[in-house]
């Protein structure tokens, strides 16, 4: 798909197949890296933090899908939507934590 064609509904679609929640903690992960790695000096304007390590066990799926979709516009906003899109759609079933 053509980065002109990507927008925050056809991100959305990705996450919502199969009754998934949000990728796997370690390539959550990623996710967060790829989506802010081409911005310069963007302290003070990050995108949520995946819920992984600690806050993975303690934090319940409907909360890692809220973060998920505020990841997704904070992409949308800051320009890296089409790498979370490539990311995201790239993925198997298997890496991705369903609830």
């Amino acid at each position: 798909m053509k980065a002109k064609d990507i927008n925050p509904e056809v991100v959305l679609d990705i996450v919502e197949q199969n009754n998934r929640v949000c990728p796997n903690p370690r390539l959550w992960n990623s996710l967060y890296e790829i989506i802010q790695d081409d911005l310069d000096n963007n302290f003070g304007n990050e995108p949520p933090r995946p819920m992984i390590l600690a806050a993975w066990r303690d934090t319940p799926p409907s909360i890692k899908k809220m973060v998920l979709v505020e990841q997704i516009k904070w992409a949308a906003e800051n320009g890296t939507l089409d790498k979370a899109y490539h990311y995201l759609h790239d993925l198997n079933d298997d890496d991705w934590f369903t609830g």
